[in-house]
């Protein structure tokens, strides 16, 4: 088996950018979808169906990365220091300040939409110190292997064969198309996720490529997203149109949220245009 997959990957390796991700992908699948669709079919709820299987995927995709560029990429001994994980002091302030900011600003979008009467809050369902540790370790979890996919393996193997800029905005539309398969109307969600890809990139590129800031940013996102859905701390007056607020009670598919995700990204590009002309003098 293990001369199999070193063999294998050392042939995916040598073939053009869009072909060797497929394969990977569909490597991945081959591992993952034994285990999960017993999963899919024993347990019927669906969150415990994904609390399970979901880290059982990251675990399998991390080791499959190690093995990737030990046996695809042997020239190259420190694979995920080349994805940004590199520097720990430095990694960790900027993944803290990330997690500051992507809580804000999910905090912040609801809090407006409460001023304006489009939302009612409540007090949540369970007690709060446990509801934020839970969301915590989940967000935590889905950050960090999500950039390492996304803005780690998947943007650098794009940068292999293309530009910089032409690999992020490639990176923004797969992170967008899967994260988005929804059916009309909610599907608007992709312009949402597509900036909000953009402006991960973004992030990583002003902290001299690391994964720390990104991380931390897509961990404040989903960590008060979970907080204030799963303790049910609100509910949408119907007082304005869902395309304004979301559909499907998405804030990431209505109009509130596009103009959130493109502010964000407009912030993050702005930040990075300004390292970029201080470098220059």
């Amino acid at each position: 088996m293990k001369s199999f997959l070193s063999r294998l990957f050392q042939t995916l390796t040598q073939l053009p950018a869009p072909l060797r991700i497929l394969s990977f992908i569909l490597i991945l699948g081959l591992f993952w979808v034994p285990i999960a669709l017993p999963i899919q079919l024993l347990i019927k709820d669906q969150n415990l169906v994904s609390l399970i299987t979901m880290p059982v995927l990251y675990v399998i995709f991390l080791v499959l990365l190690q093995l990737w560029g030990r046996w695809g990429h042997p020239e190259e001994s420190y694979l995920l220091q080349r994805y940004g994980m590199r520097r720990p002091k430095a990694w960790i302030y900027e993944w803290l300040g990330g997690l500051g900011i992507g809580y804000g600003v999910v905090l912040l979008l609801y809090e407006l939409q409460g001023g304006m009467g489009w939302i009612r809050w409540f007090n949540p369902n369970r007690p709060m110190p446990w509801l934020l540790l839970e969301g915590f370790a989940i967000a935590a979890l889905i950050g960090l292997a999500e950039e390492i996919l996304f803005r780690g393996w998947l943007l650098d193997e794009l940068k292999r064969n293309y530009q910089p800029n032409t690999a992020l905005v490639a990176t923004s539309v797969i992170f967008a198309l899967l994260h988005g398969l929804r059916l009309v109307p909610a599907s608007v969600q992709w312009i949402s996720l597509a900036l909000l890809s953009w402006a991960l990139g973004m992030a990583k590129r002003v902290t001299g490529d690391r994964l720390g800031l990104s991380a931390g940013l897509h961990a404040g996102l989903v960590w008060c997203y979970y907080v204030l859905n799963v303790g049910q701390m609100f509910q949408y007056t119907n007082k304005v149109p869902v395309w304004l607020t979301g559909f499907e009670k998405n804030p990431l598919a209505g109009l509130v949220g596009i103009l959130t995700m493109l502010g964000l990204a407009i912030g993050i590009t702005f930040a990075r245009q300004r390292q970029r002309l201080k470098s220059l003098h």
